[in-house]
């Protein structure tokens, strides 16, 4: 369902009385906002209040109804502006095509602002993604660092078990390198011992 933003103007460029002046109040009599209502998501702004009229020119812009049609403008700006920030669709109904003025500024100021949002979300988005990537580059290097590990500590393995082997058979070289023991050899004859007598003798 469609959200709609009704802004009525009760407005004439010329400060002239009925007519497109009352354009809105009388649509609103007729029942145009709860029939909007029936299909749309309404959000009634109501009438605009500008200026009272004067069939004089100004003397900012020379142009008639000057006060009012300024008034008009920047309130119309500020309606349709909010409507579009509220993701809302304005519509304006009543006075004449001086509401083209505020209906065009408001919606030129929204997109500005939405032009500055996006901006800054795309630069968001970039942080991010440099953020994930450098996340991305860091997981790559550890993964890398813990297969070199990995590979490191199968050598250190293989090495200990060449050492093993090594050892084994040194040990088996040790073994068969020793001289063999003859059983049958004599054995040396044993000294005959001598002890001494008292005054200087010796006995056998």
């Amino acid at each position: 369902m469609a959200r709609l933003l009704l802004i009525g103007v009760d407005f004439d460029s010329c400060a002239r009385e009925g007519a497109v002046a009352e354009a809105a109040t009388e649509l609103r009599r007729l029942g145009l906002v709860d029939r909007l209502a029936f299909r749309h998501d309404v959000v009634d702004w109501g009438e605009l209040i500008t200026a009272a009229p004067a069939a004089e020119r100004g003397t900012a812009t020379t142009l008639l109804n000057e006060e009012a049609l300024l008034l008009l403008v920047r309130r119309l700006r500020d309606a349709v502006g909010y409507g579009l920030g509220e993701d809302a669709t304005p519509v304006v109904y009543g006075a004449d095509c001086a509401v083209l003025l505020g209906a065009l500024a408001g919606a030129r100021e929204e997109n500005a602002t939405l032009a500055e949002r996006a901006r800054q979300q795309e630069s968001r988005v970039e942080v991010l993604a440099a953020g994930l990537e450098a996340e991305r580059q860091a997981r790559r290097a550890a993964e890398g660092s813990a297969a070199d590990l990995k590979a490191e500590n199968a050598r250190l393995q293989e090495r200990t078990g060449h050492v093993d082997e090594l050892r084994t058979h040194i040990k088996a070289l040790q073994g068969s390198a020793a001289p063999p023991v003859n059983q049958n050899q004599p054995k040396a004859p044993a000294k005959a011992s001598r002890t001494r007598k008292k005054g200087g003798q010796g006995a056998e």
